[in-house]
């Protein structure tokens, strides 16, 4: 592996014009005509320490970006600089098939569902140590390690030997936790890991993922579509849409002065606590993004941006800071002339 590739040094993760385009088929021969552009372009850089939230629609790209940064996923192109324990940088992008395997002792991931991610006919010992036993651990190792995990994660490790259906939704997803952290990683990237849980579980798994990332000094990617999630949880928030970033801020920041009308939209979206505050703009386009095709030229929101114009629909705009102090970056052509309302 090398480590000619630098990042800057409060950095563990660095991202640089990310990209996965599918081909698309069609006809009776399949033939090839064109690309979807799952992700197009994306780069941010992701502090040590720090937890940065990913969120969008569905369909954005935000899943796809998560999966290729641990290599679950081939990227089409660009480099996942990621700063190993040892200090040496690698491009997880370029890494073998076997050098990956080495990597992933620092880097884990959090599934979606707790249901489908653990497999049922593998007890909790089994499920927590497979990490461990492909990294030459001994059974006796294996079992203690278990149980320090289990004790760590909130679940009682006398069900060290029981199966996932024994468990509620929210213990499966503590499994899932113990999982990833079997290897003592640095970074995780968690997608949507509360999404299928029901509210009152959500708050017990983000108050246990914000006290493990404390207590370890854990990086987060968490890729998820909930903002107030993300807001209690997360110290940056970046914005997808269409495979691409549209804005990247500090979260207090993103959340009361957005500066792109799709971040925007996002936040007036979300009914407000408070009966008698206004919801939304009576004027905003709150329908889901269509289906994601080729993507031609001009920005991808401008067909339902209220703010849109001919430049907007003639050249992508690029994601860049729009003032000084605080970096807060927005891909929006009207960024300086518009005002946004926040929440």
């Amino acid at each position: 592996m090398s480590d000619s590739a630098t990042i800057a040094d409060n950095a563990i993760l660095q991202v640089r014009d990310l990209k996965k385009h599918f081909p698309v088929r069609r006809g009776l021969l399949q033939r090839q005509t064109g690309w979807v552009k799952a992700v197009d372009g994306v780069s941010f850089t992701l502090e040590q320490g720090k937890i940065l939230g990913l969120v969008g629609e569905s369909g954005c790209g935000k899943t796809t970006t998560g999966r290729m940064i641990l290599r679950a996923l081939d990227p089409t192109g660009g480099e996942v600089l990621f700063r190993q324990q040892s200090g040496q940088v690698v491009d997880m992008a370029k890494l073998s098939r076997r050098q990956i395997k080495e990597v992933r002792r620092e880097a884990q991931m959090i599934f979606q569902d707790p249901y489908s991610s653990l497999n049922p006919r593998m007890p909790v010992l089994d499920l927590i140590s497979e990490p461990l036993v492909a990294h030459g651990w001994s059974s006796r190792d294996c079992e203690l390690r278990v149980t320090e995990l289990m004790e760590r994660v909130g679940l009682d490790p006398r069900y060290i030997r029981r199966y996932p259906h024994a468990f509620s939704g929210g213990q499966r997803q503590r499994i899932g936790i113990a999982r990833a952290l079997a290897l003592s990683p640095s970074l995780i990237v968690a997608d949507e890991p509360v999404s299928a849980l029901d509210v009152s579980v959500q708050a017990q798994i983000l108050n246990l993922l914000q006290e493990l990332q404390q207590d370890l000094n854990l990086t987060l990617l968490f890729v998820a579509h909930d903002l107030s999630v993300v807001r209690y949880l997360c110290d940056e928030v970046a914005v997808m849409y269409q495979g691409r970033l549209v804005e990247q801020a500090e979260t207090e920041a993103l959340f009361s002065d957005p500066q792109h009308p799709y971040t925007a939209m996002l936040l007036n979206a979300a009914p407000a606590p408070d009966p008698h505050a206004v919801w939304m703009d009576e004027d905003e386009d709150v329908s889901e993004a269509g289906e994601l095709t080729e993507v031609g030229t001009g920005c991808a929101f401008a067909p339902r941006c209220r703010y849109s114009s001919d430049l907007c629909r003639e050249q992508i705009p690029v994601l860049e800071d729009y003032k000084g102090g605080q970096p807060h970056l927005a891909a929006c052509h009207h960024k300086h002339e518009v005002e946004l309302k926040g929440v």
